[in-house]
């Protein structure tokens, strides 16, 4: 029951505001397999905004920057045409640094 009723809370936040939907690792893999630099930026950003607000631990942080911790030529290229898209962006530049990181 009590699964459920989690569940259910989950769901209303999430149709009440889209925008505070849970980032995960997976929902970013996604979101890059999709080719939307626009919601890994904004997702990123939102995300970023809970750990600075203290509503989400450095562990969340870093599981989700994780995904760019590979060497798979997708999430590569979408980390190379984000920086291209948004050169200043700092998330851009950090899932650049991952990328590097798992290269060296």
């Amino acid at each position: 029951m009590f699964r459920l009723l989690t569940a259910l809370s989950v769901a209303v936040a999430c149709l009440v505001d889209p925008a505070r939907a849970e980032i995960t690792h997976d929902s970013i893999l996604e979101a890059i397999r999709a080719g939307d630099i626009e919601k890994v930026e904004r997702d990123l950003a939102s995300a970023h905004g809970d750990f600075l607000s203290g509503d989400a631990p450095a562990d969340d942080m870093r599981r989700i920057y994780g995904v760019f911790g590979t060497t798979d030529p997708k999430v590569l290229n979408f980390s190379r045409d984000w920086l291209d898209r948004y050169p200043r962006s700092p998330y851009a530049h950090a899932a650049q640094a991952w990328n590097d990181y798992q290269a060296a």
